[in-house]
């Protein structure tokens, strides 16, 4: 009820006047507490908060930009700040405690840690994305930037080791698998051997099998068990929407499959050139340019050239056949697999490739796992490993030319950093398949590519590719079969 207060006026008149009541306080900040300040390695800031026993990373710049929703996060941890005077008493907190020393390292991308903090005394550690560092990451404090969500929640694990490696086998003397399986193990060989990433495009007219290729080499990370999701956690060139630096950055050391580029904008075609390099242009209102080291793999009805052509890009058609390998089906086959023939083949094919590519998220992460523990007992043995294996294919691959002369040294690098990385996977009891069979068949790659990439320049006539490639030979049984999985070299995770 309303205390009433008599007051005397002039001429003796009555009045009511409201009883002043003491403001809510805003206890709502203060059940936040403020622990530590972290430093990424180019130098952005964050608070470490806490509300009861949980706990979280503040982006300091983003504190500081009321639309971006940093404040959101304190929802998330049971602490909704909704009242404006909530929200101001605690920045200004913040402010405070963010102009103190750093007492952590924060880490804001997935792969291994950069050389700035592992020369703060960090071990070398491969980072993963929430859904498949299923057992945390205690030891290394992270926080991505919240745009890598939507594609951070396409990485993780579902189905079962077996059912992986029966997926590698069924893989087994197809070449464009071969490779697009290894291809997905390269972001991290890259990143600590300081190669230049791979990308890979697989080309041919619809209907032939390369969606189904792109889709398999993302399974080692990720994928979808939604059944009309037909490039599993890939992304289709026509929806990035000048994006791709965002998509790269979250993908970091995994692997991007680009779905479709014959339908890529051209700007985003421009884009893949400085992008492979490692760098996105960022925007001006951001304070940091991204960085990344991500592996490509990419499908389309039409080749690099082509497109770079149909687009007005001529100059910038040489610079992208080497960042952008455009793989056709192999010689003398009419799809993308050595030994199918038939549409009916093809289905059956397919739908066990697909059927198996939903057992997915298992060999990323264990290839990374694998690979820092090499490292750190014996960074020599494995760099001696990587550099015989780099010299291995060069003297293999010395044999393949251009009849119409291209110079051929990146390309044969890139192929080389595929081996590396499949040879790796290999030793690491990974991938089911030996050293020798995984050569022939980047062999037979990169045969087929520089001899297609010969015809679309207009320098070779077509007949020149069924002459100039070697492709293994065909099998007692059109339809390839899996091999039961008796021995699990992946073991229990």
């Amino acid at each position: 009820m309303m205390k009433k207060k008599r007051t005397t006026q002039n001429k003796g008149t009555l009045t009511v006047k409201s009883a002043k009541v003491p403001p809510l306080q805003d206890q709502d900040a203060r059940n936040v507490k403020i622990f530590g300040v972290g430093e990424s390695e180019d130098g952005q800031r964050f608070l470490k908060v806490a509300v009861g026993e949980k706990t979280a990373l503040l982006n300091v710049d983003n504190l500081a930009d009321p639309r971006s929703g940093e404040l959101k996060i304190l929802t998330r941890l049971g602490e909704p700040l909704i009242r404006e005077s909530a929200r101001r008493a605690f920045r200004d907190r913040a402010h405070d405690h963010a102009r103190a020393k750093r007492t952590f390292p924060v880490v804001t991308k997935t792969g291994f840690l950069s050389p700035e903090l592992l020369l703060r005394g960090r071990r070398q550690e491969f980072v993963l994305p929430p859904g498949l560092a299923t057992q945390g990451q205690p030891n290394v404090p992270c926080y991505f930037d919240p745009r890598y969500g939507q594609y951070h929640r396409r990485l993780h694990r579902t189905g079962t080791i077996r059912g992986w490696l029966e997926l590698a086998r069924l893989c087994r003397g197809q070449t464009r698998l071969i490779a697009a399986l290894c291809l997905a193990f390269t972001g991290a060989v890259c990143a600590l051997f300081g190669y230049e990433p791979p990308g890979l495009q697989f080309v041919s007219k619809g209907g032939l099998g390369k969606t189904t290729t792109g889709r398999i080499a993302v399974t080692p990370w990720g994928g979808s068990l939604d059944p009309t999701r037909r490039i599993g956690c890939g992304v289709s060139w026509n929806h990035t929407d000048l994006n791709l630096e965002i998509v790269m950055a979250a993908l970091n050391q995994m692997l991007l499959f680009l779905d479709n580029m014959h339908s890529a904008k051209k700007e985003n075609v421009q884009k893949i050139i400085e992008l492979m390099n490692g760098e996105g242009r960022g925007r001006s209102t951001e304070t940091q340019q991204a960085s990344f080291c991500v592996p490509l793999v990419s499908t389309s009805n039409a080749s690099v050239v082509s497109i770079a052509r149909d687009l007005g890009m001529r100059d910038e058609i040489e610079a992208l056949i080497d960042r952008l390998a455009d793989i056709p089906p192999p010689a003398g086959c009419p799809y993308m697999f050595e030994g199918i023939r038939t549409p009916e083949q093809l289905r059956a094919y397919g739908d066990q490739l697909r059927r198996l590519s939903l057992n997915f998220g298992w060999a990323g992460p264990e290839f990374g796992r694998r690979l820092e523990a090499a490292v750190a007992a014996d960074r020599a043995q494995i760099q001696a490993f990587v550099a015989a294996r780099q010299r291995a294919y060069w003297d293999a691959a010395a044999s393949i030319k251009s009849l119409a002369g291209r110079e051929l040294t990146r390309i044969s690098d890139k192929f080389a950093t595929i081996y590396i990385a499949g040879c790796l996977a290999i030793r690491f009891k990974i991938l089911p398949w030996n050293e020798a069979e995984l050569l022939r068949a980047l062999l037979t790659c990169e045969r087929d590519h520089v001899a297609f990439v010969d015809q679309e320049l207009g320098l070779v006539p077509a007949r020149v590719i069924t002459a100039h490639s070697a492709p293994l030979p065909s099998r007692s049984s059109a339809l390839p079969r899996a091999v039961g999985p008796r021995h699990h070299p992946l073991g229990a995770i």
